[in-house]
C-alpha cells in the first residue's frame, strides 16, 4: 500500500503555477509509474477541498463542479488525475480535505478562533446558524485510512473527508471558549458570507466508518492545544 501525504501547500510569497505544479503534480505522476508496477496493491492520496475552487451552496458533494481553482488547487486535482490514469493495477482513493488540525497547529480558522479565545479577546463570527464540518484532525484522518486500506476498493474514487454531524458556526465557537474557559464575547456581524457543510456520505459508504462528530473534533483540538494556548505559544 502507498500513501501520498507529501504537499507543497500555498505560501504568500511564492509565485504560484509552477511551485505548485512542480511540487504536487510531477511527484504524483512519478508515483503512479511506480505503483502500476505494484499489482493488487492500495493507494490513497491526500487531495485538499481548494480543488473545488469557489464553493457555492449550502453542502458540499463530491460531484460538485470545480469553479475557478487556483493554482495549488489546480495542482492537486493534476495529480487526482495522473494518478486516476495509472489505476487498474492498484486501487486508489483521493481524499479531498479541508485544513487538518493537530497539535500545535494553528493556521485553520478553527486555531484562529482557539487563538482568539485564549487571549480573550472578541471572537467575530458571520453566519452563526450556518452548519459547520469543515474540519478533521490527524487521529481521525488516520482510521480512515486505515479502514481504507482494509476496504474492498477497486479502480479509482474520489471523494471528501471531514467530520460528521456538523455544528452551527456560533455553536462551534462557544464550544471552543468553553473548552477554554474564555472570557471572550462573542459578536455576530450581519453581512452576508458564503457558507457550506461536507457531504462525507460517499467517504462513509468507501471506507465502512462514520467519520468522528464535528464536536469530538473540536473538543479533541482543544484539550490537545489548551497547554500551548494558556502560554501563549
Amino acid at each position: 500500500a502507498a500513501i501520498h501525504a507529501a504537499d507543497h501547500p500555498p505560501r504568500p510569497a511564492e509565485p504560484p503555477g509552477a511551485a505548485y505544479l512542480h511540487g504536487n503534480h510531477r511527484p504524483a505522476q512519478a508515483l503512479a509509474e511506480a505503483a502500476s508496477r505494484w499489482p493488487g496493491s492500495r493507494f490513497v492520496f491526500l487531495s485538499t477541498l481548494s480543488v473545488y475552487g469557489r464553493i457555492v451552496g449550502p453542502v458540499l458533494t463530491d460531484d460538485a463542479p470545480l469553479r475557478q481553482p487556483e493554482a495549488y488547487g489546480v495542482s492537486k486535482y493534476f495529480a487526482e488525475l495522473a494518478l486516476a490514469e495509472r489505476a487498474g493495477p492498484y486501487a486508489l482513493v483521493c481524499l479531498r480535505m479541508p485544513g487538518v488540525v493537530g497539535r500545535g497547529y494553528f493556521a485553520p480558522w478553527l486555531g484562529r478562533v482557539a487563538r482568539l479565545a485564549a487571549s480573550g479577546s472578541d471572537i467575530t463570527v458571520y453566519n452563526p446558524d450556518a452548519p459547520f464540518n469543515n474540519i478533521l484532525d490527524l487521529d481521525e484522518l488516520h482510521r480512515q485510512i486505515e479502514a481504507l486500506l482494509r476496504a474492498p476498493l477497486a479502480g479509482a474514487q474520489t471523494t471528501n473527508l471531514a467530520a460528521a454531524a456538523p455544528l452551527p458556526l456560533g455553536e462551534v465557537v462557544a464550544r471552543i471558549c468553553q473548552g477554554l474557559g474564555s472570557t471572550s464575547r462573542i459578536l455576530v456581524n450581519p453581512a452576508p458570507r458564503d457558507s457550506f457543510c461536507i457531504d462525507v456520505s460517499r467517504c462513509q459508504a468507501l471506507s465502512g466508518l462514520v467519520p468522528e462528530t464535528a464536536a469530538t473534533i473540536i473538543d479533541r483540538y482543544v484539550a490537545t492545544n489548551r497547554d500551548l494556548l494558556e502560554t501563549g505559544l
